[in-house]
């Protein structure tokens, strides 16, 4: 039986202990934040790992000494005894599933466990892309914990033993893929987003930075997109927000003033675009920055 009854504000879902199907896992959840909100502060797992799927919406989480923006389709693993939360304890509006597991999981072949759990350990990058399978593994695996039936145990070490691979698979090809683009990523690249990034707060066009990188504009967009993964524009409106998060934790500033020293032309845009890519307003980032503190 699930220890939480589904609601409108937020939903959840979970299963712990002795209520999880399998002695692999130690907990398994799925949680829609309808509004921002505060969360747990920092803790740990003891010998499992946790790994979250966003299904939508983006976090803001700590392991150890860094930190990262998880976005939709993102997967954010923990390691056992890791330290880890959300940054000041606050919970963007989101929808996401989560296992905590004992790896490596019972039922597979020796070669196969000793590998996956060398994957796991050997795995530098907490957050990476996953894809729709990870998802479906997860409702699955859910599901039978909801209605277990004929085979369930057979049905969730399955579930369980696609979504553990399928997440090996997406960790391994995105850490590639970043080699790939390290190896690729062109001195013109390079050399605008430095220019850039020097530039945070000023109003430069899209076409001078293009010619910082010494390319045409029409060139200029499709390299930069193609090697760095957004548009240059988006690129910019992602930095200036993670630098207003800085100062509106800090909270010495307004909002007006915050909106105006990372770039914006007024505090109504940078509303706009701050609630755009954390779903929640600046005022409401603050107050539950403040109430973390």
């Amino acid at each position: 039986m699930a220890s939480g009854r589904a609601t409108s504000r937020p939903s959840r879902i979970t299963f712990i202990g002795n209520q999880c199907l399998l002695g692999d896992m130690a907990m398994l959840g799925w949680t829609v934040f309808s509004k921002a909100q505060a969360s747990l502060g920092a803790h740990t797992h003891h010998g499992s790992y946790e790994i979250c799927y966003i299904v939508h919406g983006s976090v803001d989480w700590w392991a150890g000494d860094e930190v990262h923006e998880v976005g939709p389709g993102d997967v954010y693993v923990t390691r056992p005894d890791e330290l880890h939360g959300g940054l000041d304890a606050m919970m963007h509006p989101s929808e996401l599933y989560w296992v905590q597991a004992h790896l490596p999981p019972a039922g597979l072949a020796v070669s196969e466990a000793q590998a996956m759990a060398r994957d796991f350990d050997q795995m530098k990058l907490r957050r990476f892309p996953g894809k729709q399978s990870i998802k479906d593994a997860f409702a699955r695996l859910l599901a039978v914990h909801q209605a277990p039936g004929a085979y369930a145990t057979t049905l969730a070490q399955a579930a369980l033993h696609e979504l553990l691979a399928t997440v090996v698979q997406c960790y391994t090809d995105h850490a590639r893929l970043l080699r790939d683009q390290s190896n690729a990523q062109s001195a013109a690249i390079r050399r605008a987003l430095l220019w850039m990034s020097k530039r945070l707060a000023e109003d430069y066009s899209i076409e001078e930075a293009a010619k910082a990188a010494g390319l045409s504009i029409s060139h200029f967009h499709e390299r930069f997109f193609a090697e760095v993964g957004f548009t240059p524009a988006d690129h910019r409106a992602r930095a200036r927000v993670g630098a207003a998060k800085q100062l509106l934790r800090a909270g010495d500033l307004s909002i007006t003033e915050i909106a105006m020293n990372v770039g914006f032309s007024t505090s109504q845009y940078f509303a706009t675009v701050f609630k755009n890519l954390t779903g929640m307003t600046p005022r409401e980032y603050r107050r539950l920055s403040a109430i973390a503190k």
